[in-house]
């Protein structure tokens, strides 16, 4: 699935590595794309992990920055503190594609936006959600010039989160691993 995000959302592809005794190319449009044909046995030592999906692509994704995410409207934004375990930076990325918000920021990351664990765990919507590496001030001024409002959670907060109105600009932040 995530290749198949990877196309769908348009990442310019250099070569797609296919293995037809997995994966049966004959259901998707593949032109005006280098496709590769191997074998199981090659595939299997080309693929990252145990989980063979019979696809494989070499891609160049957009590298987005603070200026990609558009502000017009009331943007919503995660914001990412310190992150370090790849996996756990796809599994935020993913849940915010199916909350609908606009961007992920990755605010003073210890990873690589693009590490393969960060494209498996968010299932391919690395390339849906824009995601952003800043520095703690190059998001803050961020934030500042944009008028977004800062949100954290917090087990002694006042006010639920289901009560907030969230129809402003706004960023949730969340910490790492070991800090919260």
């Amino acid at each position: 699935p995530e290749v198949l995000r990877a196309l769908k959302s348009k990442v310019p592809v250099k070569v797609l590595y296919i293995c037809p005794e997995i994966f049966n190319p004959e259901q998707h449009d593949f032109t005006g794309i280098n496709v590769v044909n191997v074998s199981k046995d090659v595939f299997a030592k080309m693929a990252f992990g145990s989980r063979l999906k019979g696809i494989l692509a070499i891609c160049k994704p957009k590298v987005y920055q603070l200026s990609d995410i558009e502000c017009a409207d009331a943007p919503s934004l995660v914001v990412v503190a310190n992150v370090e375990k790849p996996g756990n930076l796809g599994s935020v990325i993913r849940s915010c594609d199916g909350a609908g918000v606009d961007a992920v920021i990755m605010c003073d990351g210890k990873t690589d936006i693009y590490n393969q664990h960060v494209v498996r765990s968010s299932i391919g919507t690395i390339f849906s959600v824009k995601t952003v590496s800043a520095s703690k001030e190059e998001l803050f001024q961020f934030l500042s010039d944009h008028s977004i409002k800062i949100l954290a959670a917090s087990a002694r907060a006042k006010q639920m989160y289901t009560e907030y109105n969230f129809l402003h600009p706004v960023a949730i932040i969340v910490g790492n691993e070991h800090e919260g």
